[in-house]
């Protein structure tokens, strides 16, 4: 369907704004079902035009939640017009990040949202799962910082206390779970990164270090350092800093409790193993900063065969004498535990 771009409020296009609008008070005084609503309004629209050029969706959004209650019938003539793509789904978020709501309506909307994570671990084949995990990630961006936070605060350690709930954290819904939360922080910790970037320069040799994954140049150790103490204190003391800091201990008291193979451990694992995957950024040294080092050496002794020697050097920093003294540590315990278990 194609779409009229439209520069200005022409008197047309008010003429036809205000014609959809007096058609859906019209709908709503005479209680149309939504199918006799999507009929009329096609007489209203000009043919092959969508909605998205009179802000349809934004006046069906609108319209909708005026009162505290949110209309019913109007939000099914939202459904209508998404399912007869009289509207796009780009149009209604936009509809929806533009819309003023009040701290306790903007509550209800993040519960909401939330509750797509529910459906998204319900679902069994892996191509449904790729396409939902892009589209469940894109609607968090709606409010990115507040879900985010909600994710880390309450949603995934609700999954890992509860005896009901843990049970999702094995694969493939652990990984897919693992994705998402690794994303909605490393989308936020980027986002703060490009916008404080300043342009390094680099060495007359032109020596470059690239890592595997697609990664950023990645400074020397004293450029590191550096660095760390402007942006490290900034991050440190920040809301999503601390949310993090308070995950890692959820997550270690779940695994540190038991020497047996449970779903907490395989998602503590697919965590560590979703953030390694982005590779040593600003933002992953965020998450592996507040990693304990004991809890790593415990999951290798109860799931070793979870763990690849590659994950192990991508959990530690590299450049510093601590990190590659506590990386070889950890891959020698690993490679021992391996020969040991191949033994019994």
């Amino acid at each position: 369907m194609t779409q009229l771009s439209v520069h200005g409020d022409s008197p047309k296009m008010v003429s036809k704004s205000s014609s959809l609008k007096a058609l859906l008070m019209r709908g709503w005084r005479e209680r149309w079902p939504a199918t006799t609503w999507g009929i009329r309004i096609k007489t209203v629209l000009p043919r092959g035009v969508s909605g998205d050029a009179y802000n349809l969706a934004e006046l069906l959004l609108s319209t909708s939640l005026v009162s505290p209650v949110p209309n019913s019938l109007i939000l099914s003539y939202l459904e209508h017009a998404l399912g007869s793509q009289l509207v796009s789904h780009l149009s209604v978020l936009q509809a929806i990040l533009n819309s003023p709501m009040d701290p306790e309506r903007k509550h209800r909307c993040h519960g909401a949202i939330l509750n797509l994570l529910e459906e998204l671990l319900k679902v069994v084949y892996q191509e449904d799962m790729d396409r939902l995990t892009e589209l469940v990630i894109s609607i968090f961006h709606v409010d990115l910082e507040e879900v985010t936070l909600a994710l880390l605060v309450h949603v995934v350690p609700s999954y890992l206390m509860s005896m009901e709930k843990n049970l999702r954290l094995t694969d493939p819904h652990g990984t897919l779970l693992a994705k998402v939360t690794v994303t909605c922080i490393f989308a936020i910790l980027m986002g703060n990164d490009k916008k404080s970037a300043v342009k390094r320069s680099m060495t007359p040799q032109g020596v470059k270090n690239f890592y595997s994954q697609g990664d950023e140049y990645y400074p020397s150790s004293k450029q590191r350092k550096m660095e760390t103490a402007d942006e490290g204190s900034e991050h440190e003391e920040s809301v999503l800093g601390i949310a993090v800091n308070e995950f890692f201990k959820v997550i270690q008291s779940s695994v540190m409790d038991s020497c047996t193979v449970s779903p907490q451990m395989h998602f503590a694992v697919r965590f560590l193993e979703q953030a390694a995957l982005r590779g040593r950024t600003r933002a992953a040294r965020l998450i592996f900063s507040r990693l304990s080092n004991n809890m790593i050496m415990h999951l290798i002794k109860v799931v070793p065969d979870l763990f690849t020697y590659s994950l192990i050097t991508k959990l530690f920093d590299l450049s510093s004498s601590l990190g590659r003294k506590n990386a070889a540590r950890t891959l020698c315990f690993l490679k021992n535990v391996k020969a040991r278990n191949e033994i019994c």
